[in-house]
């Protein structure tokens, strides 16, 4: 059994090793050298599964926007942002499935969803055959609550 000084030192060590540093040089809504209000930076990820019992527009679907392509929107709420995130995400099918994701780009960035479309021409029921997910990861601001 570890004594009271070891537990100390240890947690102690864990906890600083779980500290992380993260430093936003601009963002869209807030460029270089902005001071504005008290926020502070927030990384944010996840993945939106392939399919959605919520609502059909977190599901993939042909879009009319862009024709031929399919699109689908994220719902990132969650991660608290006070202005547009800078997103990353790309499209990967889960363990098993057979077949390949299309390149995907970001599009209609907001602080609580984007979307995503495919780069190439595909249809929401070859895409659903795939199961791809989308993986991503989000930089911006919350509030220095």
């Amino acid at each position: 059994m570890f004594s009271l000084p070891s537990t100390f030192l240890l947690l102690s060590l864990f906890s600083h090793s779980l500290q992380t540093s993260l430093k936003i040089l601009n963002t869209p809504d807030q460029p270089a050298g902005h001071s504005g209000d008290c926020r502070k930076p927030l990384l944010c990820s996840g993945v939106s599964l392939h399919f959605s019992t919520v609502h059909p527009v977190y599901s993939w679907w042909d879009s009319t926007f862009y024709r031929g392509r399919v699109a689908k929107r994220v719902n990132m709420s969650e991660c608290g942002f006070v202005s547009n995130a800078v997103v990353t995400a790309t499209a990967r099918t889960r363990k098993g499935s057979a077949g390949n994701c299309p390149a995907i780009y970001t599009s209609r960035v907001n602080v609580r969803e984007f979307n995503v479309y495919s780069v190439e021409e595909l249809s929401a029921k070859e895409i659903g055959k795939v199961n791809c997910d989308v993986h991503w990861i989000a930089t911006g601001y919350t509030d220095c609550d």
